[in-house]
């Protein structure tokens, strides 16, 4: 998926193929807020008479309960990816395994690292998608012991201790 290029709101607003939102937190109001940017009002259920502001923050359970209850940035994000899309994704937080095949091994530890702590976060969250999540936990972790496993033996190695010597010298 390509990103547009410009980014301001009349380029979103036009923009056919996606469906864009902003999503903001202001530490006045101490809860975040999310606005529709494209030209997708059906999205939104309103009265008859009555017309989508732009300016105006649109109404979601998420954000509604954020002060009464232990709601996360990402409870915000599942409400939004599952009102937009139709039909709702089995799991909105799927993972594009081929982003890590594509990374160095040392970036791989680190990105497989942190997505794992959110997984796990999520996970918790208890959704209804949350045997998928659990899924890609498994994999990941498989995924992220190896490449640990991978840079141990590789620091053990001659060539390694070799290339530290060399650069120590100097």
């Amino acid at each position: 998926m390509e990103l547009p290029r410009d980014l301001s709101d009349r380029a979103l607003e036009n923009d056919a193929l996606g469906i864009n939102f902003l999503i903001a937190g202001y530490p006045r109001y101490k809860c975040p807020y999310v606005w529709l940017r494209t030209d997708h009002q059906q999205l939104i259920a309103t009265a008859e008479n009555q017309a989508l502001e732009k300016d105006i923050p649109l109404r979601l359970e998420s954000v509604d309960c954020w002060r009464q209850f232990d709601i996360r940035p990402w409870d915000v994000l599942v409400e939004v990816i599952c009102t937009a899309l139709s039909p709702q994704p089995e799991n909105p937080f799927a993972i594009d395994y081929e982003y890590f095949d594509k990374i160095t091994t040392e970036e791989r530890v680190v990105s497989t690292g942190a997505m794992l702590e959110f997984l796990r976060r999520v996970y918790l969250r208890h959704y209804f998608f949350s045997d998928i999540v659990l899924a890609d936990i498994k994999r990941l972790q498989h995924q992220h012991f190896r490449d640990i496993n991978t840079l141990r033996e590789f620091q053990q190695s001659t060539v390694f201790r070799d290339a530290v010597s060399a650069h120590t010298q100097y």
